[in-house]
C-alpha cells in the first residue's frame, strides 16, 4: 500500500502510534485519506486540504508550518496534495456576476 511513497511511509512510521511531530495537523488522517483515494482511484485524484488562516496568530502560524512540511513530503513522493487557505479560495472567486454580492461578503468577513 505504500509502494512509491517512501517519504510518506517514513512519516507514518515516525508518528505511529503517537504523533509527537504534529500539534495542529492530523497527518495520520490525511494519510488515511490518501491511501483510500489511491486504492479507489489509483493515481487519478487530488486531495485538497482547506483551512482558515488567522494572520498574526502563533497557533495558526504553527499549523501553517506543519501543513507546509506535510505538503513537501507529499511532493517528494509525487502525491497530488494541495493545501489552500479559504481566504485564497474566496479571493479567487469572480467579483462580478450573479454571485458578486456573496463573494463580496465572504471577502469582507473572512478575507
Amino acid at each position: 500500500m505504500w509502494n512509491g511513497w517512501p517519504a510518506l511511509r517514513t512519516l507514518a512510521g515516525a508518528i505511529s502510534p503517537e504523533d509527537d511531530q504534529h500539534k495542529h495537523l492530523h497527518a495520520a488522517q490525511l494519510m488515511q485519506h490518501l491511501l483510500g483515494l489511491r486504492r479507489q482511484y489509483g493515481g487519478r485524484f487530488v486531495l485538497i486540504y482547506l483551512c482558515f488562516d488567522v494572520p498574526g496568530d502563533s497557533e495558526a502560524a504553527a499549523h501553517g508550518e506543519e501543513v507546509r512540511r506535510f505538503s513537501a513530503l507529499a511532493a517528494q513522493d509525487g502525491i497530488p496534495f494541495v493545501a489552500r487557505r479559504y481566504q485564497e479560495v474566496f479571493a479567487s472567486l469572480p467579483a462580478t456576476g450573479e454571485h458578486s454580492g456573496y463573494v463580496s461578503y465572504l471577502l469582507q468577513r473572512y478575507g
